[in-house]
């Protein structure tokens, strides 16, 4: 192999790839990146069997080769070297030599037989979508997904493609996220797939980055998002997602709109005195005008924060666990948000403010 390149051009792409490579894997191979040359490009794949990750870099093909080195001494070393042209140069499949003005090393690699074969998807494009749309609309809902697999359908996202719209839904059974995006082109048949929410959150960071439409592609277990410059192929989680929809309240008596960054400060205040109450605040609204969050315990002691809001409705109380609530006013990006609620027991609706396609759920705690 011989390629020569920009250094910014191959250190981007070594960003984009290396979050997969793991090294807490049984299989070492898998701490490794591929590099092999193609159409007169670089083409640069690492794996961790949940998803691939396929990386384009543009340059001068001089000599064809393929070649498996160590991901992050691969990534750490062209970050260091200055931004000039950089050289690779592989004579035996196994060791890489790279080449700047004033740097030189070689990294032992492996040969390329052991890494692990990348799947192919081979069904027609199923749709094409903003990708920088979609990487805003992901950031809205993966963190509402479960941690755990002990219920495997709640670890990933639902993407739900209907007609002209794809609904994007994540929920843990505490809190649930819903966002929706117009396609450009009508779905002959709905479709639903659920995406591991680890993997939807390498997706929507990629994705941020990415200028251009992204082509997507369904295949049985698999779904591939397809741009110029980069691949990203993840595995579909098995199983059908709960019937949502059948908790969302479809009325409230009591709505607050509230400027989201002055909510965001009086709920982080209360969430410092309920550490040792399962992070539960209570928070009261009031027609009057006022949106008040309290927090006490008896090994830490209690708080009381406020502020203004234009309230509708009558007297409303809701307990929340105050993380729950943190993480959405945080992912969301408007000036202010809504808060409806329907009593003490029944789940409080978030939405953004002249957003009509974005809702957050979230179940109440007992006060």
């Amino acid at each position: 192999m011989k390629f020569l390149c920009l250094q910014e051009n191959l250190n981007k792409g070594l960003n984009q790839v290396s979050r997969i490579a793991t090294s807490k894997s049984s299989l070492p191979i898998l701490e490794n990146v591929l590099l092999k040359t193609e159409g007169g490009r670089l083409k640069m794949i690492t794996t961790d069997l949940e998803a691939v990750i396929i990386q384009w870099v543009g340059g001068k093909v001089e000599k064809e080769g393929i070649i498996t080195l160590p991901c992050r001494l691969f990534t750490e070393y062209v970050s260091s070297v200055p931004n000039n042209k950089i050289e690779l140069i592989s004579e035996n499949d196994t060791d890489l030599s790279i080449l700047t003005d004033e740097y030189e090393a070689t990294i032992k690699g492996q040969s390329a037989e052991e890494f692990p074969i990348i799947p192919e998807i081979k069904e027609n494009k199923f749709t094409t979508i903003n990708a920088k749309e979609l990487s805003d609309a992901l950031s809205e809902v993966v963190y509402a997904a479960a941690i755990n697999d002990s219920r495997p359908v709640l670890s990933g996202v639902l993407f739900f493609f209907d007609n002209k719209e794809l609904k994007l839904v994540a929920t843990d059974s505490y809190r649930l996220a819903e966002k929706k995006l117009k396609l450009k082109n009508e779905i002959n048949d709905s479709k639903k797939i659920i995406i591991p929410a680890k993997i939807t959150a390498e997706i929507q960071r990629i994705l941020a980055d990415i200028e251009e439409s992204v082509d997507i592609f369904i295949g049985e277990s698999q779904i591939l998002f397809h741009s110029k410059d980069i691949d990203i192929i993840a595995r579909l989680i098995d199983g059908n997602f709960p019937d949502y929809e059948k908790i969302i309240p479809d009325q409230h008596s009591t709505k607050a709109n509230i400027d989201r960054h002055k909510f965001i400060k009086i709920v982080k205040a209360a969430s410092l005195f309920a550490r040792e109450s399962g992070n539960s605040i209570k928070i009261n609204l009031s027609p009057k005008g006022k949106v008040v969050v309290t927090a006490n315990t008896s090994q830490l002691g209690d708080n009381t924060s406020q502020t203004e809001a234009e309230v509708t409705g009558t007297d409303g109380e809701i307990s929340f666990n105050a993380r729950y609530l943190l993480d959405v006013l945080n992912n969301l990006k408007g000036p202010s948000v809504s808060l409806e609620v329907s009593g003490k027991l029944k789940p409080g609706v978030i939405r953004q403010e002249g957003k009509p396609d974005y809702l957050h759920i979230i179940m109440p705690l007992n006060a």
